[in-house]
């Protein structure tokens, strides 16, 4: 539509009447999504430190209806101060004005999800006018995300016509924020070494919200407990020091990293050395996490570098929701090959593995990440109708060469139907994350809201064939570090032949994997000499050999053998390597066994199982 000279005079008069009470009416229904925003200050700030922002609001050349309105979200992760307006001195009071004093918007505040709704009921919003939200207005100012990111949003949507339809605007309001001062070090080194070959020990260095600091550059040193390891000055690698270590002894060893005037410090995973290379490599990995793409915190380079450099892992992947946060996939399929672009850039055979992925967030039948191989990798979304039920979803898999691995299967946001099954695609499960344990209902450190029969133990009972993994399933941009405010976290433990996507796909396809709550428990669990997640082949009412080892990072409460959802031999208190042979004289067709361990810090890990026919 071609404007005309009045409608451009009405712009200009409307600009010019912001600060009057007398303003023209809109010639047409104003625009959703239409405006701008800006935040004062924008300067960088530090993770959970107290401020006072103002956001501002300006009207486009549509203006916003009578009837419409501006929505402010304060970002919902992690930890700002919910919106206020009831008590001056708390955080995160705020106050709502407009450049023209006459306007009063009916002001509507959701404190527990984090945004302030402004409506326009009684007269339009013009074309200039602004409308100010003060947030931290009184002295107590207000919290700053509790994890650095850069770039975070103040997200606006406008309902421009009045419709009661929200739309985002263009670009958001958006400020950095910074880690805090170093307080210890995340020290991570290989599980298993060789006796005479060299291997590298990162050391990062974060704040006490496990935010990485990566302006730190002192000294640096690494002990080891018991001497035996040995390591070069480490050097600065992508932020994090490297150092090259090698042993000529075997055994069990921590290696300790001290500061600066020992006022910081922190401890590795064990390493076990050996004579001879293993026939397996142990690799770890974080598989399953969210970004602001989504409804997490941090961008999707930041959250591979954080897994690579920062947590130490072997490998990852980026899983935001399909249909789910303020950006949703399947509504932008342009973020979808963003990712899948940015997961490509971050994989290194040799160092370091990702997958493209993303999580089915169906609500009725629970949810999945799937990963794939490579492409091609389709979006499948939850909400499509012909996409919504994992049936629906295989079917259109076929072809791919994809996982759906079910994630907090036993309850939290929702638990798992298992009468949904295929078994081309869902070979694995979940078993741990931030949500808690899922193993079954009576398990250490369960999950919330548990729902009977959708535990991964009542899938196991249905004769599925599932391996265990577990995943951080965080939103803090934190992969593999897991959340301060919570008491389990995950993390997938593979035996594969190389660190390359071809090796660390068969592992995962034929279950040499397991899970832990967080820690890096070494796990080595066989039946008649097969290793977990395989099935044997054995003569009717033949005893079975079970053999295992455990390093652990603290001493051991609990150990147990699972058969067949039963507990059938345990052993307590031990220290934090244990070994044991268990002969079963009873096996049947079908039977499954696995190892639980519970340490005395309540960390746990799960072997997969091996099924017996």
């Amino acid at each position: 539509m071609k404007l005309g000279p009045l409608f451009v005079n009405l712009v200009i008069f409307s600009v010019l009447a912001c600060t009057s009470s007398k303003v023209p009416l809109l010639s047409a229904p104003g625009q959703d999504g239409s405006g701008r925003a800006s935040v004062i200050p924008d300067n960088p700030v530090q993770a959970g430190s107290y401020h006072t922002w103002t956001v501002t609001y300006t009207a486009s050349e549509t203006g916003i209806s009578k009837g419409g309105g501006v929505v402010f979200h304060i970002p919902p992760f992690w930890g700002w101060s919910p919106p206020q307006n009831t008590v001056p001195d708390r955080p995160g009071y705020i106050s709502v004005s407009c450049s023209d004093k006459s306007l009063k918007p009916d002001i509507q505040i959701n404190s527990a999800n984090k945004y302030v709704l402004t409506r326009f009921n009684n007269a339009p919003l013009y074309p200039g006018q602004q409308v100010h939200l003060v947030y931290g207005a009184g002295a107590a100012g207000a919290r700053t995300d509790i994890y650095a990111e850069k770039k975070e949003r103040f997200y606006i949507k406008v309902d421009g016509n009045g419709d009661g339809y929200f739309t985002p605007i263009a670009d958001h309001p958006r400020i950095d924020i910074l880690p805090g001062p170093a307080a210890g070090f995340k020290v991570t080194a290989p599980s298993q070494v060789v006796s005479g070959r060299s291997f590298s020990v990162r050391v990062a260095a974060v704040d006490h919200g496990h935010n990485w600091n990566r302006a730190f550059r002192d000294k640096i040193m690494l002990t080891s407990s018991p001497e035996g390891i040995s390591c070069s000055p480490g050097d600065f690698d992508n932020n994090s020091c490297l150092f090259v270590c090698s042993t000529r002894k075997t055994g069990t060893f921590v290696l300790t990293a001290t500061g600066k005037n020992n006022t910081l410090g922190g401890k590795s995973n064990p390493v076990v050395s050996t004579k001879t290379p293993p026939r397996f490599n142990l690799y770890w990995g974080d598989i399953h996490g969210h970004s602001r793409l989504s409804d997490g915190t941090g961008t999707a380079a930041d959250y591979f570098t954080y897994a690579r450099f920062a947590s130490g892992l072997d490998m990852t992947a980026l899983t935001d929701h399909d249909a789910w946060g303020f950006d949703r996939l399947d509504n932008h399929p342009e973020i979808w090959e963003f990712i899948k672009k940015e997961t490509e850039t971050h994989n290194r055979p040799g160092r370091f593995i990702t997958f493209p992925g993303y999580e089915y967030t169906n609500w009725t039948s629970g949810h999945m990440h799937v990963l794939f191989k490579g492409e091609p990798a389709p979006l499948f979304s939850s909400a499509n109708p012909q996409y919504d039920n994992p049936d629906k979803l295989w079917q259109a898999l076929a072809g791919c060469r994809a996982i759906t691995v079910p994630h907090h299967p036993g309850g939290g946001p929702i638990g798992t139907d298992w009468n949904y099954y295929n078994p081309e695609f869902t070979f694995l499960a979940e078993i741990c994350s931030i949500h808690g344990n899922s193993e079954t209902a009576d398990a250490p450190r369960g999950i919330y809201k548990p729902q009977p029969g959708a535990f991964v133990r009542d899938a196991l009972d249905r004769g599925y064939r599932l391996g265990i993994i577990a995943s951080g399933d965080t939103h803090n941009g934190h992969p593999g570090m897991g959340d301060p405010s919570s008491p389990t976290g995950g993390l997938v433990a593979v035996y594969a032949k190389t660190l390359t996507r071809d090796a660390v796909w068969e592992a995962l396809k034929k279950r040499r994997v397991y899970g832990t709550s967080g820690k890096r428990i070494i796990l080595d669990f066989r039946i008649n000499g097969h290793m977990m997640g395989g099935t044997i082949q054995t003569e009717p009412r033949t005893p079975v050999h079970i053999d295992f080892g455990i390093t652990g990072t603290d001493r051991l409460k609990l150990v147990e053998i699972i058969k067949n959802g039963k507990s059938i031999r345990h052993w307590s208190w031990t220290a934090p390597s244990f070994s044991a042979t268990l002969i079963d004289r009873y096996p049947s067709s079908g039977d499954y066994y696995y190892l639980r361990v519970v340490q005395q810090d309540y960390h746990l890990a799960w072997s997969s199982p091996i099924w017996v026919e």
